[in-house]
């Protein structure tokens, strides 16, 4: 406690996640801190423990945002652990913890699961299908873990419950990972291409043995090591985490929002705008010759010879000159044009692709905000979805991230920035009224598009 507190006063815009690895050895069936299953007579009793707890730790000036049922449920018997299922789970979370909080007037939210990818399934996902707990003030969104499955399981999730935050809320670095650079740059750029809001590392900081710890890992890094009663006690190391991670903490803020970037297996990569407007474009080579790296930002132009096994973040700021406030026609497949459907200016209208006729309906402007503009609406993703095949449609514009989009004239591409995905002509038809789409960009010719 005294060093969580001394944190936040160096950072008051520190945020606390706890979660807990057991209850109490005297709730559970197995009466000890290792293994074991919580009583269900106990269940009522443990809540109000997370509630006092909670409680004690905002009165000594460390208000804890966030907080899980379990961390890495039935994992593992060799240290301090629980055993849960997925209807446990559910029940605890649903009708002792969430209600407890509530009435204690706690602010703190729950995140299901805290653990890996293909885990979600057998242990969370009844607990997040459940639509009362997802409406409930104290429910926060879902935690992952790094340590099994794929990546691409978080934007799954999303995709079912796109109003549902979701946390990278632990993976650790150690002697079995053979590069930790590479390691820790693609999980930066994979998490949050997949929709995580935080990635958190396991742990801050261990001594030269990589301990304390009472059992788990013995094997694992943090980000820094505190040399304790050795020759060089008292002093710090910085690990390869440390910098990984800087690319992170250093470059992007509190509040960002993830903008659209080109998906890339040569140099895996992210992008940012902090809530300043200033830009952050993460970058990986993990190859061992240079790569060339291209950074459109409106008309403004650069581009960098990034080394072998480098990452690096580079920063901007401005607007998108050059690309504010142009119009024209969006000519796309088969030379036909981007088009309202009818001319229409209803919320809903259909936008197609059509025979180019230069008419109103056709006259799009890229405005500086982000939006696509034609007939006074915006062009907008039909609910908001961020799934393959959503319809576009013509909207009261609203300055959701359904109506944000990227234009890189030199790609053709128009990007929705809230689904990272290319503006598609349905089935790859040149049909005169076939449907405009959200789509995984392909490159393909269905999602090229020039603005004149």
């Amino acid at each position: 406690m005294p060093l969580t507190r001394r944190a936040r006063e160096l950072n008051p815009a520190l945020t606390v996640m706890a979660s807990p690895w057991t209850a109490p050895a005297w709730m559970k069936d197995s009466g000890q801190l290792n293994g074991g299953w919580l009583k269900a007579e106990n269940y009522g009793a443990y809540a109000s423990y997370f509630v006092k707890y909670l409680q004690a730790y905002r009165d000594q000036g460390i208000p804890v945002a966030y907080v899980t049922a379990q961390n890495e449920p039935t994992c593992c018997s060799g240290y301090p652990s629980m055993s849960w299922n997925a209807s446990g789970l559910a029940y605890f979370t649903k009708s002792e913890l969430l209600p407890k909080l509530a009435a204690a007037g706690l602010s703190t939210k729950v995140l299901a699961h805290d653990w890996n990818w293909d885990t979600y399934d057998a242990y969370a996902a009844q607990t997040v299908d459940d639509a009362a707990v997802r409406s409930h003030p104290n429910f926060g969104g879902i935690a992952w873990h790094g340590y099994g499955g794929d990546v691409a399981k978080q934007t799954s999730v999303h995709n079912q419950y796109p109003q549902l935050d979701a946390f990278g809320t632990e993976h650790s670095g150690g002697t079995w990972i053979a590069d930790q650079q590479r390691e820790d740059m693609l999980d930066i750029v994979n998490y949050t291409r997949n929709w995580a809001k935080s990635v958190t590392k396991w742990s801050l900081a261990v001594d030269q043995n990589r301990g304390p710890h009472n059992g788990g890992c013995g094997t694992c890094d943090g980000l820094v090591t505190v040399h304790n009663g050795d020759g060089a006690s008292g002093t710090v190391d910085y690990t390869i985490e440390y910098y990984t991670m800087g690319h992170l903490t250093k470059f992007v803020r509190p509040g960002a929002q993830r903008i659209a970037s080109t998906a890339s297996s040569s140099v895996p990569n992210v992008a940012w705008r902090n809530p300043d407007g200033t830009k952050a474009l993460i970058a990986f080579n993990d190859a061992s010759t240079a790569k060339t790296v291209t950074i459109n930002w409106g008309a403004q132009h650069a581009t960098y010879s990034l080394p072998g096994n480098t990452s690096a973040t580079f920063t901007w700021s401005g607007t998108q000159s050059g690309d504010a406030s142009r119009s024209g026609s969006l000519a796309g497949l088969a030379g036909k044009c981007l088009d309202v459907a009818g001319g229409a200016t209803a919320n809903g209208t259909a936008v197609q692709l059509y025979d180019c006729n230069g008419s109103a309906a056709q006259r799009w402007t890229v405005q500086p905000d982000g939006s696509l503009q034609a007939l006074g609406k915006c062009l907008d993703v039909v609910g908001g979805s961020t799934a393959d095949g959503a319809k576009t449609q013509l909207y009261d514009c609203n300055g959701t991230g359904a109506q944000r989009w990227t234009y890189n004239a030199t790609t053709g591409d128009v990007v929705n920035a809230a689904a990272n995905k290319c503006l598609d002509v349905t089935d790859n038809s040149s049909a005169n009224g076939a449907r405009g789409q959200i789509w995984s960009c392909t490159g393909a010719a269905n999602q090229k598009w020039q603005l004149r």
